[in-house]
């Protein structure tokens, strides 16, 4: 893994070759024993013998035929893998190369060549970010091909873990939702969809009374039919889909079935399970929950080693929009998580200390808080005991937010 996109085209290129090598083997193996002459011998141990042979050819001949198919499948996935890591390591270079020139032409000083220099980055960073997609695209789509081609391989001792839940609505949903729901952000919990976008817009949103009546307003029971009937808006447009089930391994809230889990389903009838799995946008999440105008800010990136804050407008445009109830994302740049040690989390009792926490890269996070120094206060929708930061309430610096971050969303005023 390259760290540009996820997955390998080499490893995948030699599974792809070792695959192949072992269907020539089956056929190799299924003409020795197909060729083995037994014309001389009669009888019922004979005739079982042949029976048996035959059978054993059949199986060697599927065994062949399914790993070339899944080989040609594997072959394909990494062409378009090496395509896309030569496009991210293309749009890379070029990103660095503009902010470079952001700091050394006096952008950052100059209101109006700044805001043009971050567009010209800020299209760049969406080019990554399609490639993404894309790539995320492509492994779904050899996941399913090689489920297809390999379904019944277990005989052969291969076995294949692909996490998709497309079409898993599998959870029955109960009229005590609502009533039942925590309505706190520190208890969501994203599962195995990738939809942290969503998720994060959602807690966010859980964060003030007024984005809770939001949601609560969109969603109403319907006793006849047995299912919540959920309001998105699509196109700005409101529009109901029906949800009577979720996903069974998808989003929870303190472990039961919530409202982040009424929305998920939702927002996969809305969109399909593609568009919700694909790492979407938070500023296009939000405007489908809540049908207002939402937009996304590019994070200025300072130089190694600087003590330069290039984001202080945008942190105090932040803190306002927080001040004033709105929701607020904050999403991190694609490439290879980071770590830090020493730093300042928050535990739901309101007990704070210092531990190592590690910033996910490519991952959404509800925005808490913005303090009059700019640091930020983060939260994961990984949620609750994860491996990143336990589930706390996380404190970073300015200076540590425009490392790691590289877009936040928020409502247009």
């Amino acid at each position: 893994m390259s760290g540009l996109v996820p997955g390998s085209p080499s490893l995948i290129t030699s599974t792809h070759l070792a695959w192949s090598s072992r269907a020539g083997e089956c056929t190799t193996a299924s003409t020795d024993i197909a060729g083995a002459s037994v014309d001389d011998w009669e009888g019922v141990a004979a005739e079982a013998y042949r029976a048996k042979r035959g059978k054993i050819v059949q199986q060697l001949d599927d065994s062949s035929e399914k790993l070339q198919n899944g080989a040609a499948v594997l072959e394909d996935y990494a062409y378009a893998l090496s395509a896309l890591e030569a496009r991210a390591s293309g749009a890379r270079a070029e990103k660095q190369k503009l902010w470079e020139k952001f700091w050394t032409s006096g952008a950052l000083l100059d209101p109006e060549k700044r805001g043009a220099a971050l567009q010209e980055i800020g299209a760049v960073a969406q080019e990554e970010q399609q490639v993404q997609g894309e790539a995320q695209a492509a492994a779904y789509d050899a996941a399913v091909k090689l489920l297809s081609v390999l379904n019944e391989q277990a005989d052969l001792g291969l076995y294949f873990v692909f996490p998709s839940l497309e079409g898993s609505l599998d959870r029955t949903v109960d009229k005590n939702v609502l009533e039942n729901a925590t309505w706190d952000p520190a208890e969501v919990k994203q599962g195995q969809v990738g939809d942290c976008y969503l998720m994060a817009s959602l807690m966010a949103m859980m964060r003030t009374k007024n984005g809770q009546d939001t949601l609560k307003r969109n969603v109403r029971w319907d006793d006849a039919a047995q299912g919540y009937w959920v309001t998105l808006y699509v196109d700005g447009e409101p529009k109901e889909y029906f949800v009577d089930k979720v996903y069974g391994k998808g989003a929870t809230e303190g472990g039961e079935v919530g409202v982040v889990s009424l929305y998920e389903a939702a927002y996969d009838k809305a969109y399909g399970f593609r568009d919700l799995n694909d790492g979407g946008f938070p500023e296009r999440a939000l405007e489908a929950v809540t049908g207002q105008s939402f937009h996304s800010t590019l994070v200025a990136q300072a130089p190694a080693g600087s003590q330069q804050n290039p984001n202080g407008p945008l942190l105090d445009s932040m803190r306002e929009s927080l001040a004033s109830g709105n929701p607020v994302v904050a999403g991190t740049w694609n490439g290879d998580n980071h770590s830090f040690d020493g730093v300042t989390v928050e535990e739901r009792d309101g007990t704070v200390a210092e531990t190592s926490v590690t910033i996910v890269a490519s991952h959404d996070y509800e925005v808490e808080r913005v303090d009059p120094d700019g640091s930020v206060w983060i939260r994961n929708p990984h949620g609750p005991g994860n491996p990143t930061d336990g589930g706390c309430l996380v404190k970073i610096s300015p200076e540590v937010f425009s490392q790691t971050f590289c877009v936040v969303a928020t409502e247009d005023s």
